[in-house]
């Protein structure tokens, strides 16, 4: 029997008691697919060795030490997917991407979504960064999203994966998706609000700096990217592959 999800998350230990709740979704609608890794290779690396072993329908990149509370929160997904006509769909987001380069980093007004924070000591923070554009659907439009949970359908990944090579670290797999998805492929990204996800605080920033400048290197000469800019650069690029369709 087939399933309509895989859940694909990457760890360091597959037989952690982290993961317990990544399993329990096992034979609910949903597949598992854990990626062992243990330092070896970047995050969009594991991501796409998962991918290459998912069945799903849709597909839901899900950090190992991240959990979702809300009831039918792949069903709310997918819908945003499937009724709401978006392709790429997170939980957190912004709808302008600074140079700076990380998405909560864009300023008053422009980030999207909320998330919890599990701190080692045991305490809970919620950040909100902004309320939903359409409060009937609870969607919001965005130019990028946060890597804790990507979801889309597993067509669009196999067609355009994470770029493995140029970010072979634990940053801007997900800046880069987006970017990509958003600007070569003309997808429609949203944050889905309303659902309920709690992450451990905490991430290490040493390689920042250098996923930065490849992040710059490939994308640099469109940012900031905001919502209004998109079908410009779009317009554009179509008007580059007419005279140049290998652009």
């Amino acid at each position: 029997m087939g399933c309509r999800f895989s859940i694909i998350t990457a760890t360091r230990d597959p037989g952690s008691e982290e993961l317990d709740w990544h399993r329990r979704l096992v034979n609910t609608g949903a597949e598992l697919v854990i990626v062992e890794n243990r330092g070896r290779c970047g995050l969009g690396q594991a991501y796409n060795e998962g991918l290459a072993r998912a069945h799903g329908e849709f597909c839901c990149f899900l950090h190992d030490d991240a959990r979702v509370w809300s009831a039918h929160w792949l069903d709310r997904l997918s819908r945003a997917i499937t009724v709401d006509a978006f392709d790429l769909v997170g939980v957190a987001g912004t709808t302008k991407m600074p140079r700076t380069g990380g998405w909560w980093d864009s300023g008053s007004g422009h980030g999207r979504g909320s998330a919890v924070h599990l701190h080692v000591d045991g305490q809970l923070t919620r950040s909100d960064y902004g309320p939903p554009d359409d409060a009937y659907r609870g969607l919001s439009p965005v130019v990028s999203l946060d890597g804790v949970l990507l979801f889309g359908r597993r067509q669009h990944f196999e067609s355009a994966p994470f770029d493995e090579d140029l970010f072979d670290g634990f940053h801007f797999y997900d800046s880069d998706l987006s970017l990509r998805w958003l600007l070569w492929h003309g997808r429609r990204l949203a944050v889905v609000h309303g659902i309920d996800l709690v992450h451990k605080a905490g991430t290490n920033m040493a390689d920042w700096p250098r996923m930065l400048n490849r992040f710059h290197y490939r994308h640099g000469g469109f940012l900031p990217l905001s919502l209004a800019d998109v079908p410009t650069w779009l317009d554009n690029l179509a008007a580059l592959r007419h005279q140049d369709p290998g652009v």
